[in-house]
């Protein structure tokens, strides 16, 4: 789909959500038990292709990670599927909310530490149907929605890593669905009775994994808190906290949804001036902790001179549709391009967007960082191959 069509279809679900109740002011409306399409990972057949994909990146990453420590997971963003049921046959991947078994596998095989999803599984209401051999834009029926909610969790609740979900710019239902209601579905309900300690803000939407072996926290925030895209002062102060309080010698990754990097992050053509509320303070904050610098700004205060050395070894994103890079002030931002659509002419110069079939390929990162040695390598797991693997060392 072109990336104009996409957007003017997300514009024809805000047109029509107004006509629809508010899931707030209606107590029947309720995710159904997302237990009764489990067990799911047992009946699901993965086809050879993917296990051939998984299978090749590996063994780049052993091959990379030799005898070294490192910190690994899958990360998978943009998914934006809308389907709201599960396919009949569990052994057809052309529905791409399927793939994350795939970023489960990957995860398992690997031994890696927890999975990243960073965003936009997609909760908003308008999608394309074929009526009369016409394509339409129709809401999501509010049971459909949260069906919909429902089968993203049966997709995550059998995993064995933690699964750390960062809320994306669609996943709010055009403001049917909080930001306390996706981290309780999400990052509360999946992880559950699993003994996994994630600490989390009251609302659930962000939070942090400690991995106190590898001296490393994973940090994953919700870039559309305070607006379609921005942090709330509450989630600033989370920020600077889960930051400030890390031991010395621990290193740091950050994960979100918005890339906050203008530069690399914008589209050329069909949105080309997009900024997050406050995202300069959050920039600045990361500044100020790799420089080991103090400072305010809207009340929020920081002073990261104390407590030794201490890392941050980037922040990661999606929403952007495409692969980039950039190190700014010694902070290293990374876009993860996914599954979400881009038209070529969208492409800014220094982007790659690899072209895909999702019923034959997967496109999903395995990010492992090298702590001891301040070096992260991400490997494409399917499109791409190796030719998208890339690296970088930070903060040397």
């Amino acid at each position: 789909m072109d990336r104009r069509e996409f957007i003017k279809m997300c514009a024809a679900g805000a047109a029509v959500a107004t006509a629809l109740p508010l899931m707030a002011q209606d107590a029947k409306l309720q995710p159904p038990d997302y237990k009764q399409f489990l067990p799911l990972r047992s009946r699901a057949t993965i086809p050879d292709w993917a296990k051939k994909e998984i299978a090749t990146t590996l063994a780049r990453y052993k091959a990379w990670k030799g005898d070294d420590m490192t910190v690994a997971f899958p990360l998978v963003t943009d998914v934006h599927c809308r389907p709201h049921t599960l396919p009949t046959d569990l052994s057809s991947f052309t529905v791409p909310k399927m793939h994350l078994l795939f970023a489960q596998l990957a995860g398992e095989e690997a031994n890696a530490d927890f999975i990243a999803d960073l965003g936009d599984i997609d909760l908003d209401f308008a999608f394309e149907v074929a009526e009369n051999g016409a394509k339409k834009i129709r809401p999501y029926k509010p049971e459909e929605f949260m069906s919909r909610v429902a089968v993203q969790q049966a997709l995550y609740a059998e995993s064995k890593l933690p699964v750390l979900c960062a809320v994306g710019n669609h996943d709010h239902a055009l403001n049917r669905f909080t930001s306390a209601q996706f981290g309780k579905a999400f990052n509360v309900t999946i992880n559950q009775g699993k003994d996994f300690k994630i600490t989390l803000c009251p609302t659930g939407d962000y939070g942090y994994y400690d991995m106190p072996d590898k001296k490393t926290r994973a940090i994953f925030l919700n870039t559309s808190d305070d607006g379609y895209y921005g942090y709330s002062i509450a989630q600033l102060e989370f920020i600077v906290n889960a930051l400030a309080s890390m031991e010395e010698n621990w290193t740091a990754v950050i994960m979100q949804h918005f890339c906050i990097q203008y530069e690399i992050g914008h589209w050329a053509t069909s949105i080309p001036h997009v900024r997050a509320k406050r995202q300069d303070i959050v920039i600045r904050i990361m500044e100020d902790f790799v420089a080991h610098r103090k400072g305010e700004l809207e009340g929020v205060q920081w002073n990261f001179t104390n407590g030794g050395k201490r890392w941050l070894a980037g922040c990661l994103a999606g929403d952007s549709h495409i692969d980039n890079y950039l190190k700014c002030n010694g902070v290293d931002y990374i876009i993860s391009q996914g599954y979400g659509p881009m038209a070529p002419h969208n492409v800014i110069p220094g982007a790659h967007l690899t072209a895909f079939d999702s019923s034959k390929q997967m496109l999903i990162d395995f990010v492992a960082i090298k702590p001891a040695k301040h070096e992260v390598k991400i490997f494409r797991l399917g499109a791409g191959g190796a030719e998208r693997d890339r690296g970088y060392k930070y903060n040397a």
